[in-house]
């Protein structure tokens, strides 16, 4: 009922194409900018294009990059060929046409994604943390075994058996630990799963699953339980945290009444946007680094180790960097980690405290708007809100039957 997820898309085009590379260049197309924003534009890197040739893609690319983050890149040939990078070539996944809308997860014609994660900072032992590998592993392979209604994704999906098990909590975690822990947890993790999933398929007679890891952005998810989001450092100590929430539930005027800035949704009439002030935890009585205090070279190569040690599927990065003293480094950095990663995006850092966009999903502030937020809140009055919000779903969508109403 809070209705945070939408639809989205991601469209994959070639360098050399000016229509596609220009989808989002709303003077040129201005019918698009009512939906455009919904798809992440990637352009697609195929190794039989020379490195002297991919150099100028990227070259050529780097502009539009600095200007709003678009396209991303998606090396579709090291999808299909590897699992980690730091693994021996496989060719298993050789069968894919594209990947989902966030990058996390290579994907077959008519593939869908099984996703879940794990909080890897929350563990205090690597074997909790086996331990919480074992039970994302083991919801994930019992939703392959449900049967699906198109046939074509029945059968793509049974063959596969594709998971999606991710982290989030990283930059925690390199906060508490370091990163050569990281590296250990993660190869041993992984490594844990393949031996699970071989000794589990046997058991339950159906195939091993072709891939198993990824990295997805988490976003929301990680909130509940106060992690940093997927590979991702925190934006700012304080900030303003957005959440889409339908127009018609019986949250909004509580939120309202308490304090909290209720918006209209700039792009969907049917929604609201709730502004949450966010003050980001300590690790272990560290603070976390900010996103504008690590650089641009430094999450690449987070990226390219996750990559490396945990995802066989794809790491979903947006790496945040500064327009004027880091964009032009883009070129050089995609030719140096081009063989190491399979999927990559961007986003220029807010500057000077506004957003590349109105009503982003984290805006940073400073302690002192977060302080004058907090003041102004009170106790959410949540009594009997799950009647009246289950009430409402069942009106609709009980049991094995949906009824539409006008």
């Amino acid at each position: 009922m809070t209705n945070p997820k939408r639809t989205a898309q991601i469209a994959l085009g070639k360098a050399g194409d000016d229509e596609f590379l220009n989808l989002k260049n709303y003077k040129l197309y201005p019918e698009r900018a009512d939906f455009g924003w919904a798809s992440n534009n990637s352009v697609v890197i195929t190794n039989d294009i020379s490195k002297e040739d991919r150099y100028k893609i990227y070259s050529d690319l780097k502009d539009r990059i600095i200007d709003n983050g678009e396209p991303g890149i998606f090396w579709i040939d090291n999808a299909k060929e590897k699992g980690r990078t730091i693994d021996p070539v496989n060719n298993k996944d050789h069968k894919i046409m594209g990947t989902n809308p966030c990058g996390e997860q290579s994907l077959e014609s008519s593939e869908v994604c099984n996703l879940s994660e794990v909080y890897i900072s929350n563990n205090d032992t690597l074997d909790e943390y086996l331990d919480s590998l074992r039970v994302a592993y083991l919801y994930g392979k019992t939703v392959s075994l449900g049967d699906i209604h198109w046939e074509e994704t029945d059968t793509i999906v049974k063959r596969n058996r594709r998971l999606g098990i991710s982290n989030s909590g990283i930059a925690d975690f390199i906060t508490k630990h370091g990163l050569e822990e990281l590296k250990i947890w993660l190869d041993t993790g992984y490594k844990y799963l393949v031996e699970l999933d071989k000794q589990t398929s046997a058991q339950w007679k159906i195939p091993e699953s072709i891939k198993l890891t990824s990295i997805k952005p988490s976003g929301s998810i990680s909130i509940l339980p106060g992690v940093s989001s997927g590979m991702h450092y925190p934006i700012r100590d304080t900030f303003i945290r957005r959440v889409r929430i339908q127009n018609n539930n019986p949250l909004v005027p509580r939120l309202r009444d308490a304090g909290y800035t209720v918006e209209e949704d700039l792009v969907y009439p049917s929604s609201f946007v709730v502004e949450f002030p966010t003050q980001t935890r300590r690790a272990n009585g560290k603070r976390i680094p900010l996103q504008s205090e690590v650089s641009i070279e430094q999450q690449m190569e987070l990226a390219a180790l996750l990559q490396n040690y945990w995802a066989d599927n794809q790491v979903s990065c947006t790496i945040s960097f500064d327009k004027d003293t880091e964009g032009h480094k883009i070129p050089a950095l995609l030719a140096q980690y081009e063989s190491s990663m399979k999927a990559i995006s961007f986003l220029p850092n807010q500057t000077n405290g506004v957003s590349s966009y109105k009503q982003m999903p984290f805006e940073e502030i400073d302690e002192e708007a977060y302080a004058n937020m907090i003041s102004k809140l009170r106790p959410v009055d949540t009594r009997n809100i799950k009647d009246k919000i289950e009430e409402e779903t069942d009106k609709f969508c009980g049991g094995e039957k949906c009824t539409l109403e006008n």
